[in-house]
């Protein structure tokens, strides 16, 4: 390294001197910003009192604008879940009154139907009223199917005191078996498993 006049002139003990000068003003800089790094770190780490209870209300806030927010969802699926099982409930009762007004209605027009038989068993054939309640019977009983309601018991089953209603009973024939309808006085309906009216009948013995 290359020295200039001035060092050539100093003593040993002036050039220690200078040399340890020269050293602590290279380190100022780095002492200064170490300084200016710890103090920041001291900042983020400690916060001031005042504004910790500014930070205290406001998480305070938000808590209880969370719970707010909870109780009227909570609120909204409890009534949600309260209508549909309404509208389930008012769909099944709703079900049950149309299919009892149907049973009522039909029960109250068996006896038309009974008389619209009568009256075809006694009359002639071939002749044009006769024809004609015939043809109201087939209308009758599309109508009954539609309202998906069956006609009970014929002659020859067995007896099924679910179905039928035994008003008579009579020796078996020849070739006959016992406890079987021998003869229907008055047909019997249903609609599905529920009986509108029993199938009035004589059984064999």
């Amino acid at each position: 390294m290359s020295k200039n006049k001035n060092d050539e002139n100093m003593t040993p003990d002036e050039s220690v001197n200078a040399a340890n000068e020269q050293q602590s003003a290279a380190q100022e800089p780095q002492s200064a910003q170490n300084g200016a790094n710890t103090a920041q770190d001291a900042q983020s780490q400690y916060m001031d009192p005042s504004e910790a209870e500014e930070q205290k209300p406001q998480d305070d806030e938000k808590a209880k604008l969370q719970a707010k927010i909870d109780y009227y969802i909570d609120i909204a699926r409890r009534t949600q879940a309260d209508f549909e099982n309404y509208r389930k409930r008012n769909l099944t009762a709703r079900a049950e009154a149309l299919a009892e007004g149907r049973l009522e209605a039909v029960k109250a027009f068996l006896p038309v139907i009974d008389n619209i038989d009568r009256a075809i068993a006694h009359a002639k054939e071939g002749d044009p009223v006769t024809e004609g309640l015939i043809l109201v019977r087939r209308q009758i009983d599309k109508t009954l199917a539609d309202l998906e309601i069956q006609e009970l018991g014929t002659v020859g089953e067995k007896f099924d005191p679910n179905l039928h209603e035994a008003v008579m009973q009579a020796p078996a024939q020849e070739g006959q078996e016992s406890g079987v309808v021998a003869e229907i006085f008055q047909k019997g309906y249903r609609m599905g498993d529920k009986v509108i009216r029993y199938t009035m009948v004589k059984v064999t013995e």
